[in-house]
């Protein structure tokens, strides 16, 4: 187990679009952070870019 210091807002915001989508917030957090270190996510910026490029 470890700890993560997240902003509030962004916890909050999690909060909500897990109880939106019917799951542990915990879960979501976890999802995100598999998809983005497996590669499914990329950042919005880098994908402007490579879609101008």
């Amino acid at each position: 187990m470890i700890s993560l210091k997240i902003d509030a807002n962004d916890i909050a915001a999690l909060k909500t679009e897990a109880e939106r989508m019917g799951m542990p917030y915990q879960t979501l957090i976890n999802s995100i952070l598999h998809r983005y270190v497996s590669g499914e996510l990329i950042d919005k910026r880098e994908f402007k870019i490579l879609k101008l490029g």
